[in-house]
């Protein structure tokens, strides 16, 4: 079904998914495209300038517009789904926006005017399936899309697979009014050269999630649990909560969450990183402050079946008021391992008892500076961190790995994988 905007005016409300496809000369520029409604505000408003199209969208449920942008080499296509909304821009090659859920569009009292050629359709042709890839030069490789990056890494050794979890970043941290919009991706490996690719581990589904942050995966009697912050599209406290896999690929969120109370600060709890003790309890910790002390802190909370917690003293408190980000931890040989990161830099702790107390040694740096918050899985008795490449560029980059080299004394040296 197709129908002339220009000629026929805007179609019935009660098609849930539509997009407009329209060309552009090179010498059009100013205001190319609108949908007008009843309200003061225009639903869309397409503008050209010097080759590059701007596509402002607005939405009932957010003060600001939505803005896209593309530059002009191709019949442009905007795809809307009303209810929920979602939308991405294309130009037939690159998807320049994923399809994130925003709010509700009517389009019951809607106009359209334009001077350029223009369609409307119901065809979902757009969407665009898990294509699995293949490669051996991880480091130089990019998930597909445009102005696509790697975020915070969240290894996991699964037997003999070391599964990459990581967060899918656009536009370095810029995506969803600059919260971000990352979702769980993930690469796996069973030798560290050949490399595939898996679908979205866990994505945004609801307008409230401007981002699912960092965390960590712990499996447990054939069950994958997957622990995150939630970063609220709304600027509220982000949620602390989890989602669950029977695979390790495809998981289901559990809508539950886990709150910090005094004395820990719980608007910027994030990070959770769980793990079991010998004794059978599960561990998580989670990055926040000490609020009556004004200083960052781990807190340290405990769980006899991996979805209750209880609130114990903090594990580690620091000196500063930076917060301890990204926290690792791991038994190596015969010795236990915390790891997290201040300004961007990871450094590491060692101790002989599973909770501590926790030495530094004079050289403690994780890898080396350019690598963003590292974190570490056990695969066939190697200590292979991941992160990502700090270029100067913004948020994101590209894979990079160390070793980390274990002397007797316990301390860790490191070397590139690659």
């Amino acid at each position: 079904m197709k129908i002339d905007l220009t000629k026929s005016g805007f179609p019935d409300k009660s098609y849930e998914k539509w997009s407009i496809a329209f060309e552009i000369a090179e010498s059009t520029s100013g205001e190319v495209f609108r949908i007008d409604s009843s309200s003061s505000q225009p639903l869309i408003i397409a503008q050209l300038s010097d080759n590059s199209l701007d596509i402002e969208l607005h939405y009932d449920s957010n003060e600001t517009p939505l803005h896209l942008n593309a530059t002009i080499s191709a019949p442009i296509k905007l795809t809307v789904s009303a209810t929920p909304a979602y939308v991405f821009l294309s130009d037939g090659k690159r998807i320049l926006d994923e399809e994130w859920p925003l709010g509700k569009m009517d389009f019951s009292n809607a106009t359209c005017s334009s001077g350029v050629v223009a369609s409307f359709t119901d065809d979902n042709t757009e969407e665009l399936p898990f294509k699995k890839e293949y490669t051996s030069d991880i480091e130089n490789w990019k998930p597909y899309g445009d102005n696509t990056n790697i975020g915070d890494c969240m290894p996991f050794a699964d037997g003999d697979i070391y599964r990459l979890y990581y967060l899918f970043d656009r536009r370095h941290h810029k995506s969803k009014w600059c919260l971000g919009g990352h979702r769980w991706a993930q690469v796996s490996s069973k030798d560290l050269v050949h490399w595939e690719t898996h679908p979205i581990a866990i994505g945004i589904d609801e307008q409230y999630e401007g981002s699912i942050c960092t965390g960590s995966v712990f499996k447990h009697n054939g069950t994958y649990y997957a622990y995150y912050a939630v970063r609220m599209s709304d600027r509220s406290p982000a949620l602390l909560t989890w989602s669950t896999s029977t695979d390790g690929e495809t998981f289901i969120k559990s809508k539950r969450y886990i709150t910090l109370k005094e004395p820990y600060e719980g608007v910027s709890a994030r990070d959770p990183k769980v793990f079991e003790t010998d004794d059978g309890v599960f561990h998580m910790l989670v990055t926040t402050s000490v609020v009556d002390k004004e200083v960052g802190a781990l807190a340290h909370l405990v769980s006899d079946n991996l979805e209750e917690w209880k609130q114990l003293d903090p594990f580690v408190t620091l000196d500063i008021a930076n917060q301890p980000e990204c926290s690792d931890y791991f038994k190596f040989g015969d010795w236990y391992y915390l790891v997290y990161s201040n300004f961007g830099i990871a450094k590491w702790f060692k101790s002989k008892y599973p909770l501590g107390p926790w030495k530094a040694p004079e050289d403690n740096l994780v890898a080396a500076k350019n690598v963003g918050v590292p974190k570490a899985a056990i695969i066939k008795n190697r200590l292979i961190f991941a992160g990502f490449t700090k270029e100067g560029k913004g948020y994101g980059g590209n894979f990079i790995f160390y070793e980390g080299l274990q002397k007797e004394n316990g301390d860790l040296d490191f070397k590139k994988v690659f």
